[in-house]
């Protein structure tokens, strides 16, 4: 838990496609296990072209910063890494009530 508390290891999940998992003993299995019940959509994902790939779990934004303009407006900034997109990290930044 430190180590991942001070990022130096960093936990990841498959994006299913062609290819073989690179996880590997316990995690594999895991994995494996975890996505049986989806035997159509991988193999859907794999028949359209996708490569096997992975990503993290966890995203931790850098360089962020914020500023409220308004009541109303907020204006916010920061780094994500290729392959990350701002619309999660705002995701989960608010609260929607319906």
């Amino acid at each position: 838990m430190q180590r991942l508390s001070q990022r130096e290891v960093c936990l990841t999940a498959p994006l299913w496609g062609k290819g073989e998992l690179t996880s590997s003993e316990d995690a594999q299995e895991y994995e494996l296990n975890c996505l049986q019940e989806f035997a159509d959509l991988q193999a859907g994902l794999a028949k359209e072209g996708l490569k096997q790939e992975r990503r993290p779990l966890l995203l931790i934004p850098e360089q962020f910063s914020y500023q409220w303009n308004d009541q109303a407006t907020l204006t916010l900034s920061f780094y994500l890494p290729s392959g990350c997109y701002a619309t999660s990290v705002i995701r989960e930044l608010i609260e929607i009530n319906i």
